[in-house]
């Protein structure tokens, strides 16, 4: 435990005093450098200062003292923002809001600021009232953004569910036109890893009947992502850092995912990071939201109770071979939420800020937002893993005899006991799952290739994995 003499109270600032709107809390936070601003923004009319009240309909700036609005309304209602990113020196935001541009035309989405007018427009192009798109990633090579969502047509394109935008205008995404079409389809994230397009989502499979939540996009075709495959999981947020991609989200080992919650991938192989984040109450219920690399450190926010073997509430940081957590007992705004949800967190003039559900940490009030006061203090951290993705699940070495396989192998290695047999092959497609007793497995329906096995036990606990080779 490291915990420097602070009172609890003393780790966490409130910063104002909530908004007002019993539905919808400060749901995104966004540090921004150039307004040297705190923006925070969700679905409320106005926000509360220590001494006033500010109508700010939806988005709003902290400059370390106060609240105030960001420039003029920019729309009429207040409505969820989704994202806010700086491109080519303009800060630019999506949501689910709508608002008049120049010509009159009601226009929903996508806006960026102008600083000297204090005014927020739209994109040059017409992005009509119920299009379904609202997120944007910057692109890796600096030429715009990824917009997506559900179905959208802006500039009276071609419906899809994501587009590029270069800063000037929109385009259709070549890669997307492969896909079957399908008007349900919805993109999440679409961004650039190691020479690859990986897109996540719950959209049509290219390559085989059913639907995909992750896959990648080679410059030619679409392919399956290794260790994931036709795994229909979300994916809640992303970071690239140091050549490795870190996902979140509300994907589960039980379900087949490679982790819980958060996983690392190096381009072709997983790490569980430790064992990921769990929710105890409610396990289906658990969720990583948001991520954020701070000090060469990741931290994570959601909905959870554990950091791999330690008890960690709703923030925990991971430092690249175990996880700590923090002195943060939240509670909720109503008495009977015994456990909060942390959706939002970003850095600040080198601060960490998380928005949530909470009303009072540690006891002390904080309403909604709170800076991180605590500098290194951690309570406790978990067991340290080994360093790389060498051996990510950590599991017992195991035999695969005869290796190459014609029909019947064995598994030398394992305990006497009944398994459950997962094959993959060689672009993450599951392939054959089976039960069986004692450690063999009947390949000979397979097409000749490479394969990977993977062996769970009892209540899907992790067991073994070892590649084969089938004649």
């Amino acid at each position: 435990m490291r915990l420097p003499c602070l009172g609890q109270s003393q780790y966490w600032r409130s910063i104002g005093r909530g908004v007002t709107s019993a539905t919808g809390g400060v749901q995104l936070l966004y540090g921004d450098s150039v307004l040297d601003r705190l923006i925070g923004a969700g679905p409320w009319p106005a926000i509360f200062n220590e001494t006033d009240t500010v109508e700010v309909t939806g988005i709003a700036a902290w400059n370390g003292q106060r609240w105030d609005r960001l420039g003029h309304r920019l729309s009429p209602g207040a409505a969820q923002t989704h994202c806010l990113e700086r491109y080519d020196g303009t800060l630019y935001a999506s949501g689910n809001w709508s608002f008049q541009n120049d010509a009159g035309q009601w226009t929903t989405g996508y806006a960026r600021f102008d600083e000297n007018t204090l005014r927020w427009s739209d994109l040059g192009c017409y992005n009509p009232q119920f299009s379904g798109l609202g997120t944007l990633t910057l692109k890796a090579d600096g030429t715009g953004f990824y917009c997506t969502g559900w179905m959208g047509d802006p500039c009276e394109l071609p419906q899809a569910p994501v587009f590029t935008y270069d800063g000037s205008n929109y385009a259709s995404w070549p890669p997307y036109q492969q896909i079957p079409f399908d008007g349900g389809d919805y993109v999440g994230f679409v961004f650039d890893f190691q020479g690859m397009t990986y897109m996540t989502g719950d959209f049509r499979d290219p390559l085989s009947d059913g639907y995909c939540s992750l896959m990648r996009y080679n410059g030619d075709t679409w392919e399956y992502v290794p260790g994931w495959g036709q795994l229909l999981a979300p994916i809640k947020e992303f970071s690239i850092h140091n050549d490795t991609l870190y996902i979140a989200g509300t994907f589960r080992r039980s379900m087949g995912a490679p982790g819980d919650l958060i996983a690392r991938f190096d381009g072709s192989t997983w790490d569980d990071m430790g064992g990921g984040l769990f929710y105890e109450p409610v396990p289906m219920s658990g969720a990583a939201l948001d991520l954020l690399w701070h000090h060469d450190e990741l931290w994570v926010v959601g909905m959870f109770t554990r950091a791999g073997d330690i008890a960690a509430e709703c923030v925990a940081k991971w430092n690249g071979r175990q996880w700590c957590s923090l002195p943060a007992d939240f509670q909720g705004h109503l008495p009977n939420m015994v456990e909060t949800t942390i959706g939002s967190i970003t850095s600040w003039r080198d601060s960490v800020y998380i928005s949530g559900g909470f009303s009072y940490i540690n006891g002390e009030p904080v309403k909604l937002v709170a800076q991180w006061l605590g500098g290194d203090a951690t309570v406790a951290c978990s067991t340290p893993v080994q360093v790389g993705l060498a051996d990510p699940w950590h599991t017992p070495p195991i035999q695969i005899s005869p290796n190459p396989v014609a029909d019947e192998l064995r598994l030398v290695g394992l305990p006497t006991g009944t398994y459950r047999f997962k094959v993959y092959d060689s672009v993450g497609r599951k392939v054959l799952e089976s039960i069986d007793d004692p450690g063999t497995l009947h390949a000979g329906r397979l097409e000749p290739g490479m394969y990977l096995l993977v062996v769970l036990g009892p209540q899907d606990k992790l067991l073994a994995k070892a590649k084969f080779q089938k004649l």
